[in-house]
């Protein structure tokens, strides 16, 4: 599977690098050092810095700038790549306290799609790129995000604290910040309406992209159990633009878009067929959305088992507004024990087949109200 990867030399000029085993480490100065002369001195005059930095360096004292590191392996004629066996400790910047230690090339895998499309929906970065907060109130996730920092040795990082009824998740690591910001497309500070899918996410391969995917839905999805619907809205068109082509081109998920309203922009997934696949592709991570999900599935599937043949359909529902005038299709669906949105269905065929009386009520809904005419009665009479 051709995964997306993060190589060494991919690395900002601006981040911070050190070599974690020190055989590795101290080959590169060493070969650094030979190629210019006899002494660290030499390497030192030969990068415009002092003896005492390059020391520094050699032995694990501070971190080296990736552009230094770069003119080092360079002088050692050394190919980053060759140093990607190694394990190698990151800073993103000058200031950072915090560190990330890896093994290049970083895989983007389903824990990194899933976690940046989740700070691109449900979480905010701080201008300048301190942390990053996640408010959300389902554990499940919380879990998932907390396990996804323990893997990469940061669980010191996570702070987790009540805000207004959800629990507020900040990791403050700014080098993980700055590796989400550089690589896979999160914004710091205000991103309501211009965060996109990155390059990174979109030719990655499809599991990868499920994952991303779920990350969004996971935070501003939604599932809606009375119109048996699924969706995510925010305010930036271009992302809901690329979450509907994802959906249709990689899942062949068939949905809708829609904005604005209320300042955001809208995909809906409607149908059974369509929902399904959501869940068998996608699904949620959110627990509590992932329950209504499932429950939204087995209501459909009732729903068109329930359904039987249009004229059994037409003849049932006459049958009930015959023996109570002015019913509506509430008390319909009661009596016959059937799902109210087949009920409608039939309705509105008797409507349009000019075999009942209706007029809307004045009550709140404004609901159709049910007689049955002369019509409707030689088609019950007539009936077989």
């Amino acid at each position: 599977m051709r995964y997306q990867k993060i190589h060494l030399e991919n690395l900002p000029e601006w981040f911070y690098v050190q070599i974690l085993d020190d055989t590795k480490r101290l080959n590169l100065f060493n070969k650094a050092i030979n190629k210019v002369g006899n002494s660290g001195n030499d390497l030192a005059k030969k990068l415009n810095i002092s003896f005492k930095r390059l020391n520094r360096w050699k032995n694990a004292k501070r971190y080296i700038r990736f552009s230094y590191f770069k003119q080092i392996a360079t002088i050692a004629k050394m190919d980053l790549a060759e140093l990607e066996n190694a394990e190698i400790s990151i800073k993103g910047g000058t200031y950072c306290r915090n560190c990330l230690n890896l093994r290049f090339p970083v895989i983007i895998d389903k824990n990194w799609a899933h976690f940046s499309q989740l700070i691109n929906t449900d979480g905010h970065i701080a201008p300048k790129r301190k942390m990053i907060e996640i408010a959300n109130k389902n554990k499940a996730l919380l879990d998932i995000i907390k396990n996804f920092c323990n893997n990469l040795d940061i669980g010191n990082s996570v702070y987790e604290q009540p805000h207004h009824g959800n629990s507020f998740l900040k990791i403050t690591n700014k080098t993980l910040t700055n590796f989400f910001i550089e690589f896979l497309g999160c914004k710091a500070g205000k991103k309501f309406d211009t965060i996109k899918i990155s390059e990174i996410i979109l030719n990655s391969p499809k599991e990868i992209i499920a994952s991303a995917l779920r990350g969004a839905f996971d935070g501003d999805g939604w599932v809606c159990m009375s119109i048996k619907r699924i969706g995510i809205a925010m305010g930036s068109r271009e992302y809901i633009k690329q979450v509907s082509q994802l959906l249709i081109n990689s899942f062949n998920i068939k949905n809708s878009t829609y904005g604005p309203r209320d300042n955001k922009y809208t995909c809906e997934i409607t149908g059974i067929h369509n929902i399904k696949k959501f869940k068998k592709e996608i699904s949620f991570d959110n627990s509590y959305r992932q329950e209504r999900l499932i429950k939204i599935i087995s209501e459909l599937e009732e729903s068109y088992k329930t359904r039987f043949h249009k004229n059994c359909s037409l003849y049932e529902c006459l049958k009930i507004i015959r023996e109570n005038p002015n019913c509506t299709s509430k008390l319909i669906s009661e009596r016959l024990n059937r799902k109210r949105d087949s009920i409608m269905v039939s309705l509105k065929k008797l409507r349009e087949k000019d075999k009942v009386l209706f007029i809307q009520s004045k009550e709140k809904g404004k609901e159709y109200k049910y007689k049955i005419n002369s019509k409707g009665i030689r088609f019950i009479e007539g009936f077989q």
